[in-house]
């Protein structure tokens, strides 16, 4: 890439992206005959590790409250794993599998009235589901603000009990709930 001491343009131009070119005219030409060697910036060393390109992963991303809660220490990986689907609705609750071209008949097997089963119905507004968040929120103190899972987990997370034990326990139990309301879904689906 480099002609005559200079950049060749033409070749950069070739391989690399336009967007690209401006950071490469702000560069000096290296001289001398030394062996190219890869650096990676974001270690002192240069060398790459996995844990810098995790560490500049988890820099990128947007912290999101909800998710911090999802992977706590005391909750089993397989709990992190479900919440996560949860949060991001990718659980295959019958209206979401018909979006994407799997039609099945959506009828919540938990409720008396047999309503469509989408995430919110599932676990937060189908009669089961509200009956144990309703439950465990009078134990608890804890009222939603809105008809989502979302705030049901959002109540929880935001509320301040004063003991650190209460912390934790409020920090654990939604998706304990989660889990076990997804898992009786699934007993009365299968």
């Amino acid at each position: 890439f480099i002609s005559n001491g200079s950049w060749d343009w033409q070749r950069l131009r070739a391989v690399i992206p336009a967007e690209l070119i401006y950071s490469f005219s702000q560069q000096t030409v290296p001289e001398g005959e030394e062996q190219d060697e890869l650096v990676w910036r974001h270690t002192a060393s240069g060398r790459f590790t996995l844990a810098s390109a995790f560490q500049e992963v988890r820099r990128a991303s947007h912290y999101s409250v909800l998710y911090s809660r999802v992977w706590h220490s005391w909750l089993p990986l397989k709990i992190s794993f479900f919440m996560t689907r949860l949060l991001l609705g990718k659980l295959p609750v019958t209206a979401a599998l018909g979006r994407v071209g799997v039609h099945l008949a959506s009828k919540c097997l938990c409720c008396l009235e047999g309503a469509e089963e989408t995430l919110d119905h599932v676990f937060s507004e189908g009669d089961i589901a509200r009956e144990v968040w309703e439950f465990f929120g009078r134990i608890g103190g804890v009222s939603r603000r809105g008809i989502s899972v979302r705030s049901w987990l959002a109540a929880w997370w935001m509320a301040h009990p004063r003991a650190e034990e209460g912390r934790f326990l409020f920090g654990i139990i939604p998706s304990f709930i989660c889990w076990h309301i997804w898992k009786g879904r699934n007993r009365a689906f299968f």
